[in-house]
Protein backbone atom coordinates (compact mmCIF):
# COMPACT_ATOMS: atom_id res chain seq x y z
CA UNK A 1 0.00 0.00 0.00
CA UNK A 2 1.27 3.49 -0.87
CA UNK A 3 1.45 5.56 2.33
CA UNK A 4 2.66 8.74 0.62
CA UNK A 5 -0.90 9.66 -0.38
CA UNK A 6 -1.86 9.83 3.29
CA UNK A 7 0.84 12.41 4.12
CA UNK A 8 0.95 14.98 1.27
CA UNK A 9 2.72 17.64 3.37
CA UNK A 10 5.64 15.27 3.98
CA UNK A 11 6.15 14.86 0.24
CA UNK A 12 6.26 18.64 -0.16
CA UNK A 13 8.65 19.20 2.74
CA UNK A 14 11.34 16.94 1.25
CA UNK A 15 12.36 19.33 -1.60
CA UNK A 16 12.10 22.27 0.83
CA UNK A 17 14.54 20.60 3.26
CA UNK A 18 16.88 19.64 0.42
CA UNK A 19 16.89 23.30 -0.69
CA UNK A 20 17.77 24.40 2.85
CA UNK A 21 20.58 21.86 3.15
CA UNK A 22 22.10 22.84 -0.20
CA UNK A 23 21.92 26.55 0.65
CA UNK A 24 23.71 25.93 3.93
CA UNK A 25 26.39 23.81 2.25
CA UNK A 26 27.25 26.56 -0.25
CA UNK A 27 29.73 29.02 1.18
CA UNK A 28 28.82 31.84 -1.19
CA UNK A 29 25.65 33.78 -1.76
CA UNK A 30 23.79 32.49 -4.82
CA UNK A 31 20.40 34.05 -5.45
CA UNK A 32 17.80 32.41 -7.62
CA UNK A 33 16.37 34.98 -10.03
CA UNK A 34 12.89 36.27 -9.33
CA UNK A 35 12.03 35.64 -12.99
CA UNK A 36 12.48 31.90 -12.44
CA UNK A 37 9.99 31.98 -9.54
CA UNK A 38 7.50 33.88 -11.70
CA UNK A 39 7.86 31.47 -14.63
CA UNK A 40 7.44 28.40 -12.43
CA UNK A 41 4.42 29.99 -10.70
CA UNK A 42 2.87 30.75 -14.10
CA UNK A 43 3.36 27.13 -15.18
CA UNK A 44 1.58 25.99 -12.02
CA UNK A 45 -1.24 28.47 -12.63
CA UNK A 46 -1.63 27.24 -16.22
CA UNK A 47 -1.77 23.64 -15.03
CA UNK A 48 -4.36 24.47 -12.38
CA UNK A 49 -6.65 26.59 -14.58
CA UNK A 50 -6.38 24.50 -17.74
CA UNK A 51 -5.93 21.09 -16.16
CA UNK A 52 -8.88 19.53 -17.99
CA UNK A 53 -7.65 20.62 -21.43
CA UNK A 54 -3.89 20.02 -21.23
CA UNK A 55 -3.57 17.35 -18.59
CA UNK A 56 -3.50 13.81 -19.77
CA UNK A 57 -1.77 10.75 -18.44
CA UNK A 58 1.50 11.51 -20.26
CA UNK A 59 1.94 15.05 -18.87
CA UNK A 60 0.48 14.53 -15.40
CA UNK A 61 3.93 14.16 -13.79
CA UNK A 62 5.05 17.58 -15.08
CA UNK A 63 2.89 19.46 -12.57
CA UNK A 64 4.49 17.60 -9.65
CA UNK A 65 8.01 18.23 -10.93
CA UNK A 66 7.34 21.96 -11.32
CA UNK A 67 5.88 22.17 -7.80
CA UNK A 68 8.86 20.27 -6.36
CA UNK A 69 11.36 22.52 -8.16
CA UNK A 70 9.51 25.65 -6.99
CA UNK A 71 9.47 24.44 -3.38
CA UNK A 72 13.17 23.48 -3.61
CA UNK A 73 14.06 26.97 -4.86
CA UNK A 74 11.87 28.53 -2.18
CA UNK A 75 13.72 26.67 0.59
CA UNK A 76 17.07 27.55 -0.97
CA UNK A 77 16.27 31.25 -1.35
CA UNK A 78 14.69 31.65 2.09
CA UNK A 79 17.79 30.15 3.67
CA UNK A 80 20.10 32.49 1.76
CA UNK A 81 17.99 35.52 2.72
CA UNK A 82 17.76 34.63 6.41
CA UNK A 83 21.35 33.43 6.97
CA UNK A 84 23.38 36.24 8.49
CA UNK A 85 26.73 35.21 6.99
CA UNK A 86 25.45 35.96 3.48
CA UNK A 87 24.59 39.60 4.27
CA UNK A 88 26.94 42.29 2.95
CA UNK A 89 27.31 43.77 6.43
CA UNK A 90 28.46 40.50 8.01
CA UNK A 91 31.92 40.87 9.50
CA UNK A 92 33.16 37.86 7.52
CA UNK A 93 32.82 39.93 4.35
CA UNK A 94 34.66 42.94 5.83
CA UNK A 95 37.30 41.53 8.15
CA UNK A 96 40.87 40.87 7.07
CA UNK A 97 43.63 39.61 9.34
CA UNK A 98 44.88 42.48 11.46
CA UNK A 99 41.75 44.65 11.17
CA UNK A 100 40.34 46.07 14.37
CA UNK A 101 36.79 45.37 15.48
CA UNK A 102 34.41 46.93 17.98
CA UNK A 103 32.14 44.42 19.66
CA UNK A 104 30.01 43.95 22.75
CA UNK A 105 29.94 40.93 25.01
CA UNK A 106 26.53 39.32 24.48
CA UNK A 107 26.80 36.36 26.86
CA UNK A 108 28.37 35.98 30.29
CA UNK A 109 31.89 34.63 30.59
CA UNK A 110 32.02 30.86 30.91
CA UNK A 111 35.06 29.48 32.69
CA UNK A 112 36.77 26.51 31.07
CA UNK A 113 39.72 24.51 32.35
CA UNK A 114 42.45 26.61 30.68
CA UNK A 115 40.52 29.55 29.29
CA UNK A 116 37.46 31.78 29.52
CA UNK A 117 34.84 31.65 26.77
CA UNK A 118 32.25 34.21 25.73
CA UNK A 119 30.26 35.26 22.69
CA UNK A 120 30.64 38.76 21.32
CA UNK A 121 28.47 40.62 18.83
CA UNK A 122 30.51 42.52 16.24
CA UNK A 123 29.35 46.10 15.63
CA UNK A 124 32.11 47.75 13.59
CA UNK A 125 35.14 46.64 11.55
CA UNK A 126 37.97 49.03 10.67
CA UNK A 127 38.83 48.69 6.99
CA UNK A 128 41.61 50.91 5.68
CA UNK A 129 41.00 54.10 7.67
CA UNK A 130 37.21 53.96 8.11
CA UNK A 131 34.95 52.12 10.51
CA UNK A 132 32.19 50.16 8.77
CA UNK A 133 29.09 48.89 10.54
CA UNK A 134 29.12 45.11 10.76
CA UNK A 135 26.96 42.30 12.14
CA UNK A 136 27.61 38.80 13.40
CA UNK A 137 28.55 36.80 16.46
CA UNK A 138 31.97 35.39 17.37
CA UNK A 139 32.95 32.84 19.99
CA UNK A 140 36.00 34.22 21.78
CA UNK A 141 38.41 32.37 24.09
CA UNK A 142 40.64 34.31 26.47
CA UNK A 143 43.65 32.94 28.23
CA UNK A 144 42.83 32.50 31.89
CA UNK A 145 44.25 35.40 33.92
CA UNK A 146 43.03 38.04 36.34
CA UNK A 147 41.83 40.40 33.59
CA UNK A 148 39.87 37.98 31.41
CA UNK A 149 37.53 36.94 34.20
CA UNK A 150 36.38 40.59 34.68
CA UNK A 151 35.24 41.30 31.13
Amino acid sequence: MNYWHQIPLFRLIIPFIIGIILAISFDSEIHIPLLLFIILSLFIAVFVFFSKKISNYKTRWLFGVIVYVLIFFLGFELTIIHTEKFHQSHFKNLYNKGNLIIATVSEPIEEKENSNKTIIRVQFVKTDSTWKRATGKVIVYFEKDSLSSHI
